[in-house]
């Protein structure tokens, strides 16, 4: 099978908005009810909301293509907060979403190092991502690809009272590789 990494494309936003939507009803359906599920996914992934992170200069938006299928989807912010300050060198995934059926395929695996190379060749320094204590699957898959958590947060978001894990990973085992090459 034949995967295509890319950016996405501002005429591709339905696709994206379809794959998001149905990636995270799967995931959270068995820990909320459907009406707060459905509520989430009105105010955060309607039509204008993907649109608008086309058009931030701070986002990038990858896919993962399949026979012309969008099968994965990443947004990557740059910069984020630290301790209260703005710091350019800090990446954050604020979105990663594999379809189900494609979970098994190393998708999920080769996304991830295609956009750590592309964080390595921009010049970050750390790539950060917050996810929810109960997603063991998708932790135990961060831990993988060399992410530690960093600290633990208690957030009430759309999906009711949450606990929230920071998970952080190093870039300079990655631009330590890049100088070897160069």
């Amino acid at each position: 099978m034949t995967y295509y990494f890319r950016p996405a494309q501002i005429t591709e936003l339905e696709a994206i908005r379809n794959l998001v939507e149905k990636t995270f009803r799967d995931t959270y359906q068995e820990y909320s009810p459907r009406d707060v599920i459905e509520r989430y996914v009105a105010q955060h992934f309607h039509h204008d909301s993907i649109k608008e992170a086309f058009f931030s200069p701070d986002n990038q938006i990858f896919i993962v293509e399949v026979r012309n299928e969008i099968v994965a989807y990443t947004k990557l912010k740059k910069g984020k907060l630290n301790q209260g300050k703005f710091d350019s060198r800090l990446l954050q995934i604020e979105r990663f979403y594999v379809e189900e059926n494609f979970q098994n395929e190393e998708i999920g695996s080769r996304l991830m190092t295609f956009c750590m190379e592309w964080a390595v060749l921009n010049h970050f320094d750390e790539v950060s991502l917050e996810i929810w204590e109960k997603q063991e699957k998708a932790i135990k898959f961060y831990q993988k690809m060399g992410f530690r958590i960093m600290k633990t947060k208690e957030i009430i978001g759309g999906l009711g009272k949450q606990v929230v894990y920071e998970m952080i990973k190093s870039l300079e085992t990655e631009h330590k590789k890049d100088k070897k090459v160069s």
